[in-house]
């Protein structure tokens, strides 16, 4: 039987109006070793 594993990565651009600055969504890590950096929001199952 094989077993096969996918992961994807995706990243939310805004850009709502073209006198801006493009944004992207980002969470602020809370748990150490990373408290208070900044990542991109994940889910796992």
């Amino acid at each position: 039987m094989n077993s096969y594993a996918l992961t994807v990565d995706a990243v939310v651009f805004k850009n709502s109006d073209p006198k801006k600055k493009t944004e992207v969504l980002l969470i602020r890590r809370k748990n150490i070793p990373y408290a208070g950096c900044w990542a991109l929001p994940r889910v796992c199952p």
